[in-house]
């Protein structure tokens, strides 16, 4: 568990190894799961990439 300088938000940093390569994405708690144990997944998108769906995504459960 980290916390965020510019906002000061509890986040978790992830580091996921799949076949197609590694994935790295930050667990954050939007203001309706802040205090509880839901984080919600943000992945970091490479300059060249597009965004996927917004609608689309995972969450995580501690």
């Amino acid at each position: 568990m980290a916390k965020s300088s510019r906002t000061g938000n509890d986040y978790l940093s992830l580091l996921i190894n799949t076949p197609d390569g590694d994935l790295r994405v930050n667990a954050v708690q939007n203001e309706e799961q802040r205090g509880g144990q839901t984080f919600s997944i943000i992945p970091f998108i490479d300059s060249g990439e597009q965004p996927q769906d917004a609608g689309a995504g995972l969450s995580l459960v501690a």
